[in-house]
């Protein structure tokens, strides 16, 4: 299995395709985002409806932390079906990134899921979702920022290079996946 930094750095040639580098990314800050996933990984995040929090360091030392993994996957299970499942720790990855972006600047704001995983026949049911979407697999979430800009979040989003990228101005999402890069407005 390829190292999961590996494949983020190596989504950075995005930056070429029209998306501006993060100022924190060059000089000194550099030497942050180099650091930035030798660290424990740590993420903060609410559930929108209920308000429900959990903050976790999910890996540490090379390794997943089970125990912690496991709660993390259950607090974004399907919260209308109460199912679940694992959900893929790139995604952790990418969740962890921007809560990572968002230190960096001051805001400890938790990620704000609107949607995570989603029990495959529910998913049929929801307005605009496809047949096989990588909610369905535990490999997606949309996220809400309070304060940051929905289209920030997108651009950050593909910066990081760790999968999809979709922007929803309409409603106010982001929603982040670990599949194959590419990007799309809503």
């Amino acid at each position: 299995m390829t190292d999961r930094r590996h494949v983020l750095v190596a989504g950075f040639a995005l930056l070429a395709s029209g998306v501006r580098r993060p100022s924190w990314a060059a000089g000194s800050a550099g030497r942050f985002a180099d650091d930035f996933w030798k660290r424990p990984r740590r993420i903060m995040l609410q559930q929108a409806k209920s308000g429900e929090r959990i903050e976790s360091t999910y890996w540490s030392d090379g390794e997943l932390l089970m125990p912690e993994y496991t709660q993390l996957s259950y607090f974004m299970r399907d919260r209308v079906t109460g199912t679940g499942v694992y959900v893929h720790p790139v995604l952790l990855d990418i969740l962890y990134g921007i809560n990572g972006w968002l230190a960096y600047y001051g805001v400890r704001s938790p990620v704000i899921l609107t949607s995570a995983y989603r029990d495959p026949r529910r998913n049929l049911a929801i307005e605009g979702s496809v047949r096989n979407s990588l909610h369905t697999h535990g490999d997606a979430a949309d996220i809400v920022i309070p304060g940051v800009n929905a289209l920030q979040v997108a651009r950050f989003g593909m910066w990081l290079g760790g999968g999809g990228v979709g922007w929803y101005p309409g409603k106010q999402f982001t929603h982040v996946d670990r599949g194959r890069l590419r990007s799309w407005r809503g």
